[in-house]
């Protein structure tokens, strides 16, 4: 099981890569950890880290990690002094990381909020009945083992693809991410895809 602190630094550093712009805010690290967390129990039966997350009001949140970066207000995240050591991750977290990174980039902290609290999502289960209360792991296993929530494993892609579907929508495949990729890929040639829902 990895460490949250190792999950966290993977994607700050990941969204702060230079061509990846904005960086990474308090809100959309949180949405990721709740993806993260989903996919891998859904996947794996295990959990990527043990911390509980809760269902606040702006989505599922990791509390300490909230904490530790509220400072940054709704900006980004500065990237840790020391990049994180990638052995620290068996081969399927580190799946699991880089499925959740390409399957969220598109997506606004605001429109990850909005799909976190979908009719059924463990979040909206949790909320309606226990504000800030504890979203379950079992909850999130099997939310994200449904067909129509599971995040795609851009592993399984096979270098001319150049989107796939997933059950909430179209998303980019990230060359500079993924091995699998011909490195004549063009990503100016790839659909467009909204940024907000």
């Amino acid at each position: 099981m990895a460490k949250l602190s190792d999950v966290t630094d993977f994607f700050i550093q990941l969204f702060n890569a230079e061509e990846r712009g904005e960086g990474l805010s308090n809100m959309k690290l949180q949405k990721l950890l709740y993806y993260a967390q989903g996919v891998h129990l859904a996947r794996t039966g295990k959990p990527l880290f043990d911390e509980t997350i809760k269902a606040w009001d702006y989505g599922p949140v990791v509390p300490q990690v909230y904490r530790k970066y509220r400072w940054f207000g709704n900006g980004a995240i500065t990237a840790p002094k020391t990049a994180y050591d990638n052995e620290v991750f068996d081969d399927s977290e580190i799946r699991t990381l880089f499925d959740v990174s390409s399957f969220c980039e598109p997506y606004s902290a605001v429109a990850l909020m909005k799909m976190s609290h979908a009719k059924g999502s463990p979040w909206d289960m949790v909320y309606a009945v226990n504000r800030y209360g504890e979203i379950r792991k079992d909850s999130l296993r099997e939310y994200f083992s449904r067909e129509e929530n599971k995040v795609p494993s851009l592993f399984d892609l096979t270098p001319g693809d150049r989107n796939f579907r997933s059950g909430f929508e179209t998303t980019r495949v990230s060359a500079d991410v993924y091995p699998l990729l011909d490195e004549d890929d063009d990503p100016d040639e790839w659909n467009e895809y909204e940024n907000e829902m």
